[in-house]
């Protein structure tokens, strides 16, 4: 990066630091249902695309600073994680294996962490009431399952299929809306926000059906809708 370039970002910085520090400004904590969606949330082995995530739970972090009446921007600091459908995906071997019996036991759910920086826009209902959306972009953090598919057969044959968890890093986003309701110092939140990535894990190992050890690619959508509960307190 040139010397110009540091120095603008730098002056940039202080500038949102400064308009900050002179705004109002709110921190908080939210919890809820995360809801698995789209490719995540399909449980089709034949369908590469599948991510056999159940509902899980979503945890979020707020720190908020308005800009002006209506126009302020936020950093969110959130985590997600949801099982994995064992019983969904032992069926679908099943399926493709007819005389088979599996089942499938897990250690490690999907999990996925998001640091997203972004504009909200504030509409006010009452003089306690405000309907909030935001639009935010950054980075995700995700780790997929470590799971074991064990498979017998009706002449007794068994087999057995292992996936070690691996990590993913990659640009991410999230569009949400809610209400804030303000009692003296503190906000109580409701909010919905739809997050999403494109994962992509580049070393997956585990051990194959062969009994061979192997290390694979694979992209995963990974998108979810998270309703959540919290409150703010306002700085």
């Amino acid at each position: 990066m040139k010397r110009k370039d540091i120095l603008l970002f730098a002056v940039f910085l202080f500038c949102v630091v400064y308009a900050a520090a002179q705004s109002h400004q709110h921190m908080g904590i939210s919890a809820g249902p995360s809801f698995a969606m789209s490719d995540f949330a399909k449980t089709d082995l034949q369908d590469s695309t599948s991510g056999f995530a159940k509902t899980g739970v979503g945890i979020n972090f707020v720190y908020a600073f308005r800009m002006s009446h209506n126009l302020g921007f936020q950093l969110n600091i959130s985590y997600n994680s949801n099982n994995l459908d064992n019983i969904k995906l032992a069926e679908s071997a099943q399926e493709l294996n007819p005389g088979t019996s599996f089942s499938v036991g897990y250690l490690n759910p999907w999990n996925s962490g998001n640091l997203l920086f972004g504009p909200y826009l504030r509409f006010p209902v009452t003089s306690h009431l405000s309907f909030d959306v935001r639009g935010l972009i950054g980075f995700n953090g995700s780790y997929s399952p470590d799971f074991t598919i064990n498979g017998i057969s009706e002449t007794g044959e068994k087999i057995e299929y292992k996936r070690y968890a691996a990590k993913s890093f990659n640009f991410g986003y999230s569009a949400g809306a809610g209400f804030k309701y303000r009692i003296n110092n503190y906000y109580i939140l409701l909010f919905g926000d739809y997050s999403g990535t494109n994962a992509k894990f580049n070393s997956v190992t585990g051990i194959g059906w062969n009994n061979e050890p192997y290390n694979i690619y694979f992209t995963q959508k990974i998108s979810s809708l998270r309703i959540s509960l919290g409150f703010a307190y306002i700085l």
